[in-house]
């Protein structure tokens, strides 16, 4: 069962901002995604995927390039 990359972006990125402490209500403020979008996209389950505008406003937030957290062949 391949996991989508979507998917696998997300669950990065959750993971690094958990490693670094960095609270979903700070993102929230910060991009103007809703706190709700965000725990559902960050949660342990990853109920929702980060779309494309909502990962770039993430990873603006974060300094970090979305390249990071996806595998390029």
């Amino acid at each position: 069962n391949r996991e989508r990359s979507g998917e696998m972006v997300t669950r990065k990125i959750g993971n690094y901002i958990k490693e670094k402490g960095i609270t979903i209500t700070r993102i929230a403020e910060a991009t103007g995604i809703s706190y709700q979008i965000l725990a559902r996209c960050f949660d342990e389950k990853n109920s929702r995927e980060l779309k494309a505008d909502e990962l770039l406003l993430v990873c603006r937030f974060l300094e970090i390039n979305p390249f990071n957290f996806m595998d390029v062949a």
